[in-house]
C-alpha cells in the first residue's frame, strides 16, 4: 500500500477527484488477494461515481465476496486527468492483469470503446485470440450482452441473462480448470447456462435467477463523494409485462419476477441502517407496477418517517 501511494502519489496530487482511485470505501470487502483461490475484478467502462451506483455491480461483488474462497475487487474507467500505467485495482491495488478473470458491465454500446481502452491500459492484448494462457479470462454480461457479437473478438464469454447464480458457477469453473490452457477454460465456461463463447456454442438459453433473499445485498461500497444515486437501492420486481417497443430492458429481462413484500422491508431496513442513507430506492422498470406498492411504502413509512428518511420510485409510467 506504502508503495502504491508513492508511485502514484504525483498523478494522484494532480487529478481532480483522486478518491476516485485509492479505494478503501466504507463497506467494501479488502479481501486477500494471495490467499484467494479465484480473483475477479469487476471493471465498469464508465466513470466512478456512475459505476459505484450500478445495482448490477453491487449484486456481483456481494455474492462473490461472502464466498470463502473467492474475491472480487473494482475497476472504474479513469478520467483524462489521471494516467495509472498498469490499470489497477481499487482495493488491492494489484494490476489488472494479475486476475484470473476480468469482467466488464456493457450497460450501453457507447462503452464499446472504453473497454478497449482499459483493456490497453491493463496491458492485455485487444483480440481473445492474441491472448496467452498468462492473460485473464474477460468476461462481460450487462444488457449490451444480449447481441454479443460486435464484441466477440475483444470478450473471451458472455454471461446473458441474470448474473447472480451464475458468477459463482463461473469462479467454480476458473477453479477447477487452474493451469490449464486457455482455449480448455474457455470451452469450461461456454458449457455454463447462460454463457456464450465465440467458436463454443452457437445457441445459448438466457440464464433467469429468481428474486431471492439471499442474493439481495444488504451492504454495498459507499463513495467518498457524490455518486448518480445516493441513496439505499431495493430491487423489488424485474422484467415489464408491458412489451413497449422501444424498451429494451423490457424484453430482456422477462419473464416478470417480483420480490416477496416481506423480504423487500426487511432488505430496505438493512440497507439503510449500514449504509447511512437518508433516501432509499424501490427500483423497478416500472415501479407503481409492483403488486403491493403501497402496502410496502405504508409499512416503511412507519419507520422512516420518523427518521426523516424518504423513498424514490424510479421509471414510474405516466398514466393517462
Amino acid at each position: 500500500m506504502e508503495c502504491f501511494f508513492r508511485e502514484q502519489r504525483e498523478s494522484l496530487y494532480r487529478c481532480t477527484k483522486p478518491y476516485q482511485y485509492v479505494g478503501g470505501e466504507f463497506l467494501s470487502y479488502n479481501k486477500d488477494f494471495d490467499s484467494a483461490k479465484v480473483r475477479m475484478l469487476l471493471a465498469f467502462p464508465d466513470k466512478y461515481e456512475i459505476g459505484i451506483s450500478n445495482l448490477g455491480v453491487r449484486v456481483l461483488y456481494e455474492q462473490v465476496n461472502k464466498t470463502d474462497c473467492y474475491m472480487a475487487d473494482r475497476v472504474y474507467a479513469p478520467e483524462p486527468d489521471f494516467h495509472p500505467s498498469p490499470l489497477y485495482a481499487l482495493e488491492t491495488k494489484r494490476h489488472a492483469n494479475e486476475f484470473d478473470v476480468i469482467g466488464f458491465s456493457l450497460q450501453w454500446e457507447l462503452a464499446y470503446p472504453t473497454v478497449l481502452k482499459m483493456l490497453e491500459m491493463a496491458g492485455i492484448p485487444y483480440k481473445n485470440s492474441q491472448r496467452t494462457d498468462n492473460d485473464p479470462i474477460i468476461v462481460a454480461g450487462g444488457p449490451c450482452a444480449y447481441n454479443p457479437l460486435p464484441l466477440s473478438d475483444f470478450i473471451d464469454c458472455f454471461m446473458i441473462g441474470d448474473g447472480e447464480e451464475s458468477v459463482i458457477e463461473v469462479c467454480d469453473v476458473l477453479k477447477l480448470t487452474k493451469g490449464k490452457p486457455r482455449a480448455e477454460r474457455i470451452q469450461a465456461l461456454s458449457r455454463i447456462e447462460g454463457v456464450w463463447a465465440k467458436g463454443y456454442n452457437k445457441t445459448v438459453n438466457k440464464r433467469i435467477a429468481q428474486l431471492e433473499n439471499k442474493t439481495a445485498p444488504r451492504r454495498y461500497p459507499i463513495p467518498f463523494s457524490s455518486s448518480v444515486q445516493d441513496r439505499a437501492v431495493i430491487e423489488i420486481r424485474r422484467g415489464c409485462g408491458r412489451m413497449c417497443r422501444f424498451c429494451q430492458p423490457g424484453h430482456v429481462t422477462l419473464p416478470v419476477r417480483e420480490r416477496n413484500a416481506g423480504e423487500i422491508i426487511s432488505i430496505a431496513k438493512d440497507l439503510v441502517k449500514n449504509t447511512g442513507y437518508d433516501e432509499y430506492s424501490l427500483l423497478s422498470l416500472s415501479s407503481n407496477d409492483y403488486s403491493n406498492i403501497n402496502e410496502v411504502i405504508k409499512e416503511l413509512s412507519l419507520d422512516f418517517n420518523k427518521k426523516k428518511i424518504s423513498v424514490s420510485l424510479p421509471s414510474q409510467r405516466i398514466r393517462v
